[in-house]
């Protein structure tokens, strides 16, 4: 049930952000959306922490807690939230009179480009290669998002000599991807720099978890190795 009333919620953040941002303004704007679910992680995470600390308390199970009140607070926002977005730009109070024609007019000129671009069938969408290319990277994110999420805390704790708030930390990359990329691609109008930059980031990343992992288990083996020996020399 979680996931049929979260499917909606992203592909719904950019059909909005088309009714509201022109094409030029929506990279940079799906980047900071982005960014704010990675900030979102680093601050919930200790909150979260916490409050399945509270197990026991009422003789309620700290999972329960925390889906309670965090569920809570999500259907608070939600509904504060929908006094304030508006599905017209010329609804929206916060705007003048000059900037709701400027950016309607803006928004109208993309999708009349738009319109005027040839219509494509569905299907052949569908099983064009290129989609198939973008959903196996997006499979692949998606794989790796949730490893971290349900594996990191394990991984920080065997590696060890790291505080359980790297777990937080780790989230600033989900941050500062989005955004680099937004930049990048706002700026030179092209996705590729983005690409290049976030593929090579990701390599240094596997060689550095490669690193410290081996470092560890190099340490480990000559830890054991050490207890052995003595272990030995005791026995003499």
């Amino acid at each position: 049930m979680l996931g049929v009333a979260e499917a909606g919620f992203f592909p719904g953040v950019l059909l909005y952000f088309t009714q509201w941002l022109p094409d030029s303004s929506r990279g940079r704007a799906s980047a900071i959306f982005l960014g704010s679910s990675a900030t979102a992680y680093i601050v919930t995470g200790p909150i979260t922490g916490a409050l399945l600390e509270l197990h026991g308390a009422g003789g309620i199970a700290g999972r329960r807690w925390m889906f309670a009140l965090e569920g809570a607070f999500s259907i608070l926002v939600g509904f504060i939230a929908g006094f304030f977005l508006v599905s017209r730009i010329q609804d929206a109070k916060w705007l003048t009179p000059e900037e709701k024609e400027a950016l309607s007019e803006a928004v109208a000129r993309d999708r009349e480009a738009r319109d005027r671009a040839p219509s494509v069938s569905r299907w052949k969408l569908i099983f064009h290669p290129q989609v198939a290319v973008l959903t196996t990277v997006f499979f692949a994110m998606a794989l790796t998002g949730y490893a971290i999420t349900f594996w990191l805390p394990s991984l920080v704790e065997e590696i060890g000599g790291l505080s359980p708030f790297v777990n937080s930390l780790g989230n600033l990359g989900g941050f500062v991807s989005p955004t680099l990329f937004g930049y990048l691609k706002d700026t030179t109008g092209s996705t590729n720099g983005g690409l290049y930059t976030l593929s090579a980031a990701s390599v240094l990343a596997v060689v550095g978890v490669a690193f410290v992992r081996h470092t560890k288990r190099g340490e480990q083996a000559r830890a054991r190795g050490r207890a052995g020996v003595s272990g030995e020399a005791a026995v003499r």
